[in-house]
């Protein structure tokens, strides 16, 4: 009698380890899974969210080489986007975000340019590309979010 009252609880036993690490496996399968799409989702608003600023500030670069700010409400769209990246992004990101704002802002202060002058300068080599380290910024923070 007492084998089969171990045999059972061996059989019980074996059976709830089983099952156990069946719900365990599929416990942490389901996880990785939500955890990798919310990875993916988020860069994706991330980089409409990082498209949307790249967009702005360079329509604010080109306006400020040659026109004067009708006034400080020209920026606004610029602060409103960094706002809304300072919810999800790196303070890499939002420093040269904060950067480019500020060349936009000098560049409004700045005399301003005739094509030719623009043109001139580019050709130089004189003025690096102002969006470069934003969008370096971005790609870094966009590639560690899809590891």
């Amino acid at each position: 009698m007492e084998t089969a009252i171990l045999t059972a609880a061996t059989g019980l036993a074996g059976s709830l380890v089983g099952a156990a690490s069946s719900m365990g496996t599929t416990w942490l399968t389901q996880r990785g899974q939500q955890r990798a799409q919310w990875r993916v989702q988020e860069a994706t608003k991330r980089e409409a969210l990082y498209d949307e600023f790249i967009a702005e500030s360079a329509k604010c670069l080109a306006d400020a080489v040659s026109h004067d700010p009708d006034g400080p409400e020209v920026l606004v769209p610029l602060f409103a986007i960094v706002s809304r990246m300072r919810l999800r992004s790196s303070p890499r990101v939002i420093e040269a975000a904060e950067r480019l704002i500020a060349l936009v802002v000098d560049t409004y202060a700045s005399p301003n340019m005739s094509f030719e002058q623009v043109r001139a300068r580019f050709k130089s080599g004189e003025d690096p590309d102002p969006l470069a380290e934003f969008g370096d910024a971005c790609r870094m923070e966009l590639e560690v979010l899809r590891i």
